[in-house]
């Protein structure tokens, strides 16, 4: 009896798995290469798909005539993409394995992204203060030069 219920926790543990990982490409590069990976790399049956909405259903195979529901999130996050996996009835190692194979068909598809530089901290008031008027100062110095050399400030013979 106790090998029955351990079975039985563990199969529920492993359809009840997702991996979840995150990208920088757009919404519309990431939905675009996972029906191409999904149909022609991996030959999976789509049973359905939505790229407004972002996600993808498939049948992922068991053996060959068994197959077990999967889908595949795609969800906009400011300037990422997180994508989110499941595939019922199977161990996390096959939402991994198919996650890192997708990544890579996107950098395939789409080459690597440049690295963002990190933005940085704007100044704090007073040393955006003091930036002001140094570039005031210099506006200003160059404003009494251009006079300066201007026909009109020059005496007439």
């Amino acid at each position: 009896m106790w090998i029955c219920a351990g079975l039985l926790l563990l199969t529920a543990q492993a359809g009840q798995a997702r991996v979840e990982d995150t990208c920088e490409y757009s919404k519309s590069q990431v939905f675009r290469s996972a029906l191409r990976f999904l149909r022609v790399d991996q030959g999976y049956t789509i049973s359905e798909r939505d790229e407004e909405s972002g996600y993808l259903l498939f049948d992922y195979p068991l053996d060959k005539s068994a197959t077990t529901p999967g889908s595949l999130e795609i969800i906009e996050r400011d300037d990422r993409v997180k994508l989110v996996v499941t595939i019922a009835k199977m161990p996390e190692y096959h939402e991994r394995l198919f996650v890192s194979k997708f990544l890579e068909k996107l950098r395939a598809d789409y080459g690597e992204l440049p690295r963002t530089k990190k933005k940085e901290k704007p100044a704090p008031d007073s040393e955006k203060d003091e930036e002001r008027d140094e570039e005031r100062d210099n506006l200003g110095e160059k404003r009494e030069n251009s006079k300066e050399k201007s026909p009109r400030n020059q005496p007439s013979p």
